[in-house]
């Protein structure tokens, strides 16, 4: 807490503020503790399946991130945040998956990245958390999507 008598205000809001103007904001580094390597092909409903087993995450025993190389081949912004993508294998004729990154779009460094991929069939590595996405009866591996580690 701070108390100020009115006498001083002013000179107090004054320093303040130029004090506050010379701050730069710095970039807060994220980092991820991966539990291994997935390749698209691994996400069967039956491996994913195996790790929800796992459940329930929260403090102790926390989500299992895992590096997931993927070509991006379709993105779209679900409700002006979301990004939903279809993730391609890098294995020949091997199935895609849906891979869901929450507030994403809002952040344009990461839709230009995305975009950059898809146009270019560049390969890019995510650091996400394998689930079953079970809606309208359909259940389908996904890729919960926590990070884009570099594009390749």
């Amino acid at each position: 807490g701070l108390s100020l008598q009115k006498v001083g205000l002013q000179d107090f809001i004054q320093a303040y503020n130029d004090a506050m103007s010379t701050l730069t904001p710095t970039k807060k580094e994220e980092t991820y503790e991966l539990e291994g390597e997935f390749s698209v092909a691994d996400f069967t409903p039956k491996a994913v399946a195996e790790m929800e087993k796992c459940a329930p995450y929260g403090i102790g025993n926390p989500e299992p991130l895992f590096a997931v190389s993927a070509s991006v081949e379709e993105q779209k912004v679900l409700k002006g945040r979301h990004l939903k993508l279809k993730l391609g294998s890098l294995i020949k004729n091997a199935k895609g998956i849906e891979g869901i990154w929450f507030n994403a779009a809002e952040r344009l460094e990461i839709t230009e990245l995305l975009e950059k991929s898809a146009q270019h069939r560049k390969v890019c590595l995510f650091a996400g958390f394998p689930e079953l996405n079970r809606f309208l009866g359909r259940v389908t591996p996904t890729l919960r999507i926590k990070a884009a580690l570099s594009i390749q």
